[in-house]
């Protein structure tokens, strides 16, 4: 995954660790929230720099530049408070979540759990994976954190396979 604010970041995934949310729940137990739209799930090893577009939840946080090896922060430039939430709580370095807004209505309003699902951008979540990722399971990661982070206008690749092309989303050109 690319963005032009300089993000550079490759993403190992295993898709039974990924979720749709549609926004139909038909069972009991099920879980979702609203507004639907967003397909995620548990990175199981992230490399490279990752540059934070968009994070409402922490001020100062917009422009900060992570660098990952192994699935995990080792180092912050900017967003001092960001920093510091994520290397004092115990996993909260580990890279959680790799996700896709799907919804084509949504947009930036400031509330994570609408952001995270406008068309066209990818968050990336830090800390605590265990919704994803089965007990037992060495790549699951309890923690209190789960900080999801905006990435605007990204070009990402499955393999070789354009999906998203500065944020426009290439897959829908084929329906």
């Amino acid at each position: 995954m690319e963005t032009s604010t300089g993000t550079d970041l490759k993403i190992d995934v295993d898709i039974d660790y990924f979720e749709v949310d549609t926004g139909m729940i038909h069972e009991s137990g099920e879980f979702g929230n609203l507004p639907a739209g967003e397909a995620d799930g548990a990175s199981l090893n992230a490399r490279g720099t990752l540059v934070i577009d968009h994070f409402p939840i922490v001020d100062g946080s917009e422009g900060a530049k992570i660098r990952i090896e192994d699935n995990e922060v080792v180092e912050i430039e900017g967003g001092e408070e960001f920093r510091e939430a994520l290397f004092s709580t115990d996993g909260g370095r580990n890279v959680a979540e790799f996700g896709f807004g799907t919804n084509e209505e949504a947009t930036l309003i400031g509330n994570i759990l609408q952001d995270e699902k406008v068309l066209g951008t990818v968050h990336i979540a830090f800390g605590d994976n265990s919704s994803y990722v089965p007990k037992g399971d060495d790549n699951r990661v309890n923690c209190p954190l789960h900080w999801d982070v905006i990435c605007e206008k990204p070009t990402v690749r499955f393999d070789d396979q354009l999906i998203l092309d500065q944020g426009e989303p290439v897959f829908l050109k084929d329906l």
